[in-house]
């Protein structure tokens, strides 16, 4: 086996040879691939188990994604800083990072165990929830520790600078949920703690084949004599702001859906989370973003190049205006016949929090395009700041509207924190570029979005999905002749690139 150091020189130099912008669209191939398994996980276990038992499982999974996410304490966002800048300068140091790394993931989560075991104790002797919760959530315990190793040790080989290995167990992550949940099901029956539970021994697969992986490639993990103190304090003071802010971005869009659980309203839960599922594959439309541009402008403000920032603002704004518009009318003029195809008839109520959602999801959209931007010029983590002031009024209006609108009023109050975060972003980019919508021309956007206004009109006439299909088709071909005819500056760059990367790989 070749040595630790010796293999990540290697990787060092074959990942010159591999452009940023290959392992990113890869990359993205890939966190498709793994959305549209986490859909049909949806899809697939709504459908056996019954509507109430559905509700609790989303609940109490989600619950256990978030103490997961935090029992992580970011250091995966540090080990990907830290280990490729020692790799690059050839030193030693880049295993003591990894041997920390895994010390403070290996007593937060057993603090993290203790906590959360504690919280379901009070949940039970308050009655604040009912049992089938409590003992989906004592399930979840498992379920929480199995994902946190597989985001971690994944995180490692990520690192390490095996992206391809990474995004292949991202995918076997969801694929074997699935598969061992459904084994579970149909061996032991349908109820929410034994899917999870199932779910859980999928994960645990995968961590076990992860942890090989490291083996083979000789990557070190742990090693006692590498411990170090002050190395520890650098991957947590660079790893919990990190920590804070996803586990922000995921309370905005999905707390109303644990609040619904934890107040003995399942059956709603249930439908949020149906809701919940279309949303987050909007968000994979704008997450990728942010991990490509926070280099960019972090770069082009290093050398104080305002020119070259606001031009890429301007064109990234406008991006986002044509991509979310696009977005909502597929989803909108596909989502009564998807529904019909895929839910069960007691689902249809979800249909009405989706398209609310989607109202809300306009600018919170926008944020997660800029704030890629707002990260790289300023210090203060104005970020954080915004998504806690949405997860305020997300509560604050939650137990107001669902007490007057019943189930409904959740959404309603989730998709005004996302105005609310969104507009915000809007008030905070305006304060530091004012001419940032000026690449907005509206006459262009209304001549190339009358295409995508051809399709959602077709979708209240047309109920055979296969001609919609193609109608849809026929009209995206004129919108893309369109933004090529007028000239967009986002689409002309975008079509720039992927020819230059077409030829890079006939190459």
């Amino acid at each position: 086996m070749r040595d630790t150091i010796e293999l990540n020189k290697d990787v060092v130099i074959n990942h010159k040879h591999q452009s940023a912008s290959t392992r990113l669209i890869l990359t993205y191939i890939f966190a498709l691939a793994s959305s549209v398994v986490g859909f049909l996980i949806v899809v697939i276990f709504s459908g056996l188990l019954q509507p109430d038992e559905w509700g609790v499982f989303s609940v109490a999974k989600r619950s256990a994604t978030i103490i997961a996410t935090i029992a992580i304490f970011g250091v995966t966002d540090s080990i990907s800083r830290y280990i490729p800048l020692q790799r690059a300068r050839e030193s030693d140091n880049a295993d003591y990072f990894g041997t920390n790394a895994t010390y403070i993931i290996i007593r937060s989560s057993c603090a993290v165990t203790v906590v959360w075991l504690l919280g379901v104790y009070v949940l039970s002797v308050t009655n604040l929830t009912d049992g089938s919760l409590l003992i989906a959530l004592v399930s979840a315990t498992v379920f929480y520790l199995a994902l946190m190793w597989h985001e971690f040790l994944s995180g490692f080989l990520r690192a390490e600078g095996f992206i391809g290995h990474f995004n292949v167990m991202r995918v076997m992550g969801q694929s074997m949920q699935l598969l061992f949940g459904l084994l579970i099901l149909f061996l032991f029956g349908a109820s929410a703690n034994k899917v999870i539970l199932g779910s859980a021994l999928g994960i645990g697969v995968v961590v076990a084949v992860a942890a090989f992986i490291l083996w083979r490639l000789g990557i070190t993990v742990y090693r006692k004599r590498y411990v170090n103190r002050e190395i520890r304090k650098e991957i947590s003071t660079y790893g919990i702001p990190r920590m804070i802010m996803i586990m922000f971005e995921m309370l905005i869009i999905s707390l109303s859906l644990l609040l619904l659980g934890f107040v003995g309203k399942p059956y709603e839960a249930g439908l949020f989370a149906i809701s919940m599922h279309f949303i987050a594959i909007m968000v994979l439309f704008f997450k990728p973003i942010a991990f490509v541009m926070l280099p960019e402008f972090s770069k082009l403000h290093g050398m104080q190049d305002t020119g070259g920032i606001e031009n890429k603002l301007q064109i990234l704004i406008q991006g986002w205006l044509y991509i979310i518009t696009f977005s909502i009318v597929i989803i909108l003029s596909f989502l009564d016949v998807i529904f019909d195809l895929l839910f069960k008839v007691e689902y249809a109520g979800a249909t009405g929090f989706i398209k609310i959602l989607l109202i809300g999801m306009i600018p919170f959209s926008f944020y997660l395009t800029t704030y890629s931007y707002i990260n790289a010029i300023l210090k203060r983590p104005y970020g954080l700041y915004i998504l806690l002031i949405g997860i305020v009024v997300n509560i604050v209006l939650f137990f107001i509207l669902v007490t007057l609108l019943g189930g409904i009023g959740s959404a309603v109050a989730t998709a005004v924190s996302m105005v609310v975060v969104g507009s915000l972003m809007v008030l905070l980019l305006l304060k530091n570029q004012p001419r940032v919508f000026r690449a907005i021309h509206v006459f262009d956007f209304i001549i190339c979005i009358l295409p995508l206004a051809g399709i959602l009109i077709a979708s209240y006439f047309v109920y055979d999905i296969i001609l919609l299909i193609g109608i849809a088709i026929l009209f995206l071909g004129l919108h893309l002749y369109l933004l090529k005819k007028r000239e967009i500056a986002w689409f002309a760059l975008i079509e720039k690139r992927f020819f230059a990367w077409k030829m890079a790989t006939k190459k």
